[in-house]
């Protein structure tokens, strides 16, 4: 079932899994009503996010994927450890 807020070829192949990753999704301001009209739509949706954004908004329907960084990075202060018990 589609609910007519997703890109029109999205739900014409019918795949069972679709993954928002690439740069940051969650800067994308219509990332989060996508992730929601997926999920109602049946689809397993996955989240690939850097960790420095705050995950409680995310549909918990969604699976989250964080990739945090590590400290030889340079950038483990973007890391919001409190999401991780989200």
């Amino acid at each position: 079932m589609q609910s007519g807020n997703e890109p029109p070829h999205v739900g014409s192949y019918k795949l069972p899994l679709v993954e928002l990753t690439g740069g940051e999704p969650l800067l994308q301001k219509e990332s989060l009503p996508l992730m929601k009209a997926l999920c109602e739509d049946d689809f397993t949706v996955l989240l690939e996010t850097g960790g420095a954004h705050d995950i409680s908004l995310v549909d918990p329907r969604v699976r989250r994927i964080m990739d945090l960084k590590c400290p030889s990075s340079g950038e483990v202060k973007r890391n919001r450890w409190r999401t991780c018990a989200t």
